[in-house]
């Protein structure tokens, strides 16, 4: 049986106190041979103090930071989003290609806008005399230089409320 000294310092106490269960039950297993070995009887049990240490796995290495994903970087503003949008279905929108979004086109796009974002907030859509309204209101807001028509500038500022 494995016998404890007291030690003066605490924390040599917690290591003996955790690791002493685990050293005998390794000297008890080590004493008594599994059955069929060819260990004789009266061989002296191996010592646990002179077995080589179990190999610990090497650290995995960092990735290199060529092998990190490329592509475009999510947006992390609120304006970043807003430029990306704007900067990837305006052309979509702007039907006549004049660079500009008259107000049929405008209408098309913020009804949309606001449709599906009513649907991920889980909310019905509006009806579309609401929305006729509401769009030719946005479009007055939005038409910030009384054009006649939202420039991609106006709409990012629009947007961005």
């Amino acid at each position: 049986m494995l016998r404890l000294k007291q030690l003066a310092a605490p924390a040599a106490l917690c290591v003996i106190a955790f690791s002493a269960p685990v050293m005998a039950q390794e000297t008890i297993e080590q004493q008594i041979p599994p059955p069929g070995s060819e260990t004789p009887a009266d061989a002296p049990p191996s010592d646990p103090a002179a077995e080589p240490a179990p190999a610990e796995p090497a650290p995995a290495e960092p990735a290199p930071a060529e092998a990190a994903p490329s592509g475009p970087t999510p947006p992390t503003s609120r304006e970043e989003q807003v430029e990306q949008v704007v900067e990837a279905e305006f052309p979509s929108y702007d039907a006549d290609q004049s660079g500009a979004l008259d107000k049929d086109e405008f209408a098309k796009w913020v009804s949309s806008l606001r449709q599906k974002s009513l649907e991920a907030q889980g909310r019905p859509p509006v009806p579309e005399n609401e929305m006729a309204e509401w769009t030719k209101n946005a479009f007055a807001k939005a038409d910030s230089d009384k054009s006649d028509n939202v420039s991609k500038t106006e709409l990012k500022s629009f947007l961005m409320g």
